[in-house]
């Protein structure tokens, strides 16, 4: 009795699961259907409806199946080519250049090494060591550190432990000036203490 008691309720569960998935797929057909239908206005409704029931889960397999759907043309550099090859690329970017690039790009936005460059060049260093996790704090110095500056003040510059042509050397002073009305400009040699002047203005 028991068994025949389990099989019926099993052939019974069996049923169910059968009629509920062909009345799923005839409701689906219908909904397809009048979506057919509807306008595009409507069509996007329903789909910001659905979309806004969705588990994270499921919204993420909706963008995978976009983008296996509908392939990126536009594709950001940064979060394609190797780091390498992205930072060689932008060290060719002014400031003003970068924070705009940093408005369309995440990648570009945190890239602290690009900033911590343009910075230290300029002597402008940070008063502490940023945290692990946080982003940005070098290109705020340097925004912070640009916008204080005193323009009218001729600049004293010296470059330290330069190696290489006299064109580098020239490259390394022009962006050292770079935006400054440069009074000196000498070359000092680590634990050196005689300088060698390169540019001098009484003025």
């Amino acid at each position: 009795m028991t068994k025949l008691c389990h099989y019926a309720l099993h052939q019974t569960s069996v049923r169910c699961h059968v009629i509920y998935s062909q009345l799923f797929e005839e409701r689906m057909n219908l909904v397809l259907h009048w979506f057919d239908l509807w306008t595009d206005k409507q069509r996007k409704h329903l789909l910001h409806t659905l979309l806004t029931r969705c588990t994270t889960s499921q919204l993420k397999y909706c963008s995978d199946l976009l983008i296996e759907t509908v392939p990126v043309t536009r594709v950001d550099f940064t979060a394609v080519l190797p780091r390498f090859l992205s930072l060689y690329v932008m060290s060719f970017l002014s400031p003003r250049d970068l924070c705009t690039a940093a408005q369309v790009s995440w990648h570009w936005r945190v890239l602290d090494c690009i900033w911590a460059g343009r910075c230290i060049r300029r002597g402008w260093f940070l008063p502490y060591t940023p945290g692990e996790k946080e982003f940005g704090a070098w290109k705020n110095h340097y925004v912070s550190c640009v916008s204080t500056l005193d323009w009218l003040t001729p600049l004293i510059v010296v470059v330290y432990d330069h190696r290489g042509t006299l064109s580098a050397l020239l490259t390394q002073a022009e962006r050292a000036i770079s935006g400054h009305r440069a009074q000196r400009l000498g070359l000092l040699a680590p634990g050196g203490t005689e300088e060698i002047h390169l540019l001098h203005s009484e003025n």
